[in-house]
């Protein structure tokens, strides 16, 4: 009888402590894992040419050199089963672990060309100098314009020139 009830208290307490989860973690369904990252270009809906990834390439690798900002740029085909580009967005940044672990000051810029959806997504780090509304002032008048005009590379550019600039100041 006292074996039993030893039994009971350990299986209740397996339960319990395999129920826990640490509350600061963040797990992502594993239904929406997300491609694995080549670098600073993750052009999965190829907006961009061979060269153009190249280019963007260089650029954001020399910025993270000389910064330790690292810059992404993602492009897909869709968010599905995401709605929200930001969750996403914050999604992508989390599992990549893009910016460095001990500054999170990693950013992406996420575009849904099927969809135009189009977000900028950042590491607490780059929140005290990245305001929301210049990062929205950046989309809008820099990124989405030259989008309109079908000039992706231009966009991302412009964009990644402002975003810079901004971290500079």
């Amino acid at each position: 009888m006292l074996q039993n009830l030893r039994n009971y208290i350990l299986i209740f307490c397996f339960l319990i402590i395999s129920g826990c989860k640490n509350s600061a973690q963040t797990q992502i369904p594993s239904e929406y894992r997300f491609e694995n990252q080549i670098g600073y270009v993750n052009d999965y809906d190829d907006l961009l040419t061979l060269e153009q990834e190249n280019n963007l390439e260089k650029i954001l690798s020399d910025y993270d050199l000389k910064t330790t900002n690292e810059i992404g740029v993602v492009t897909v085909k869709s968010i599905k089963p995401y709605t929200d580009i930001n969750q996403f967005g914050d999604d992508v940044l989390t599992d990549w672990r893009f910016g460095k672990d001990d500054k999170f000051n990693g950013l992406l810029i996420i575009i849904d060309g099927k969809e135009r959806m189009i977000s900028i997504r950042f590491g607490t780090g780059i929140m005290k100098t990245l305001s929301n509304e210049k990062t929205q002032h950046i989309l809008d008048d820099i990124i989405t314009k030259r989008f309109k005009e079908g000039r992706f590379y231009e966009g991302i550019t412009d964009g990644i020139e402002h975003i810079a600039t901004e971290l500079k100041d």
